[in-house]
């Protein structure tokens, strides 16, 4: 998981922030006009979700409804997630059970 973390340098225009948007989603921005998909990992390094950017005035932004790629609701864990253009880091957001 350290090489999740250890993502291009952060410039704060495009760092990558999250957000709760409803109850147990989370919502993904950066600054910037680079779309590219967002990768949501276990702490296990295992991908749990690829998901695809939406553009907006303020930059890019991204919509997990909390469920892995096989509809499974993601609970209780630490989870990362990293833009796969490596702009932005990675950041790390604890879902609560």
């Amino acid at each position: 998981m350290q090489g999740l973390a250890a993502g291009a340098p952060n410039r704060p225009a495009s760092r990558l922030t999250a957000s709760t948007y409803a109850w147990g989603a989370l919502s993904f921005a950066r600054g910037g006009s680079r779309p590219a998909v967002l990768d949501v990992f276990d702490a296990s390094g295992r991908r749990l979700v690829a998901l695809e950017p939406s553009m907006g005035t303020g930059g890019v932004s991204w919509r997990w409804d909390g469920r892995d790629a096989a509809g499974q609701l993601v609970r209780g864990a630490v989870v990362f997630a990293r833009p796969r253009d490596g702009e932005g880091g990675a950041i790390r957001v604890v879902r609560l059970p």
